[in-house]
């Protein structure tokens, strides 16, 4: 086997120089698009040679027009296991599973057809549904918007469209950010959070608890990374490439080590020194975006107690004020606070709340309070 390739670079070539040519030439009269999308890695760009030993290789998505018969599918998918080379680049294109792992594929060379591909062949609507429970060929409701997780809405809008003629990315756009009240409400969500969190760090840190200090630091920090996600309307993903992602935000480069500054402070003093610098920059971020009116950047004596505090109330009242939807209001009046990733940091759960509507019921309007289908920005 070859040496590594990233995962994009590989798949753009397969479909450019093996998938899209014998599609071309076989089914002339067929509209489809051919991209990289999904779980996965390679989609993120986060792929190394570790990444090699399962769910990697030639790989790509053939997305027929919606309505297009099952039948036509399977003749498609036939159509490649019977055509494809056996290897591209160096790699196979044969995956196989273990006994044990059903789920999990493995390359696996081969020297007759057909080929065990890992092509997917599917509609726009079934790819997204698949993804996030919902085909996104109507603009989502509020309630759908918070129950799906961002690593679920990362795996329909992130990777690369190489071909379209059949509207897949106008689905991809449709779930591309949320809409800004929706965006208004979960970064007034976040900011409630604070609140607690920053109080009770100082606390800690006065009456000796350093490591109980730690452990909130470390909280807000994440909660921080993810108000930053928000702030440059950037899903978040799942924990193992939530750091790896936050570095690729403009606001990482000063933040960052401030985070780290906060998170690595051994005295309740220093680790209220660091949270002031991080408060003046996450502060002076949310004002430079103009939704709210300017809000106080530096950190303030809470009370008698001797640490320093944002008073976070006064960022999320801001961004509450800007939501007039009264279902969201419902919801932070009942105390869901956010969407499923704000709610848990159970992965299990997250991922697979928008699996047939699991979690929905936690999103459930009450009478009289209206749930709207919203697109993006509006």
């Amino acid at each position: 086997m070859t040496d590594f390739i990233p995962g994009m670079e590989l798949a753009e070539g397969f479909y450019r120089e093996v998938v899209g040519p014998l599609l071309q030439e076989h089914y002339p009269q067929l509209k489809h698009a051919g991209a990289f999308a999904g779980g996965g890695s390679d989609v993120l760009g986060f792929d190394t040679p570790d990444s090699m030993d399962h769910d990697w290789g030639p790989r790509c998505q053939v997305i027929l027009p919606e309505g297009s018969s099952g039948q036509l599918e399977m003749e498609i998918r036939d159509f490649l296991r019977m055509n494809l080379p056996f290897e591209y680049r160096g790699f196979p294109t044969n995956f196989v599973t273990k006994p044990n792992e059903k789920r999990v594929k493995f390359l696996a060379k081969t020297d007759m057809h057909p080929v065990n591909h890992l092509i997917e062949v599917t509609q726009p609507g079934r790819f997204a549904r698949r993804r996030i429970g919902v085909d996104a060929i109507q603009p989502l409701t509020e309630r759908e918007w918070l129950s799906i997780s961002q690593n679920r809405f990362l795996e329909v809008v992130e990777g690369k469209v190489f071909h379209d003629e059949v509207g897949f990315n106008d689905m991809r756009n449709r779930v591309i950010w949320y809409p800004k009240e929706v965006w208004l409400f979960m970064m007034g969500c976040i900011w409630w959070r604070f609140r607690r969190w920053e109080r009770s760090m100082g606390h800690s840190g006065v009456v000796g608890d350093n490591l109980g200090a730690k452990v909130l630091a470390g909280r807000i920090a994440r909660d921080l990374m993810r108000l930053a996600f928000f702030m440059e309307k950037t899903y978040a993903p799942y924990s193992k490439w939530f750091g790896s992602s936050f570095a690729r935000l403009s606001c990482a480069p000063v933040l960052g080590p401030q985070l780290e500054e906060l998170m690595d402070a051994e005295s309740w003093q220093a680790r209220d020194a660091a949270y002031a610098r991080v408060c003046e920059t996450i502060g002076t971020m949310h004002n430079d975006m103009g939704l709210t009116q300017p809000k106080e950047t530096q950190t303030r004596q809470a009370g008698r107690r001797p640490f320093r505090i944002l008073f976070c109330d006064a960022y999320a009242r801001g961004c509450f004020s800007q939501v007039e939807s009264k279902y969201l209001s419902g919801l932070f009046h009942r105390g869901i606070t956010g969407n499923i990733d704000l709610i848990t940091d159970n992965i299990d759960v997250a991922l697979s709340a928008s699996d047939k509507g699991k979690i929905l019921d936690m999103f459930e309007p009450l009478e009289g309070e209206e749930v709207r289908r919203m697109l993006p920005n509006t």
